[in-house]
């Protein structure tokens, strides 16, 4: 199963970007972000963001990076 062209746009979603910051990254109106989502969302046959960014991170679609946790040894 291939995302196409919302490769880009699942993996700011991933990153916790808003359609509008997506819009902006990716060059596309926030309207096409909501489009490229909706395509994501009948490809993973899920009804949320949240699942669409869980199953994408259980796919290996999504790859997060640069995350750090609060706390730990100290």
């Amino acid at each position: 199963m291939e995302l196409g062209l919302g490769h880009g746009t699942a993996r700011l979603a991933g990153q916790g970007l808003t359609n509008k910051a997506i819009g902006v990254e990716l060059g596309i109106s926030d309207r096409t972000v909501q489009g490229h989502l909706a395509n994501i969302y009948g490809k993973l046959q899920v009804g949320s963001r949240t699942e669409a960014v869980t199953k994408g991170l259980k796919l290996g679609w999504i790859v997060l990076e640069n995350v750090t946790t609060q706390g730990g040894a100290g």
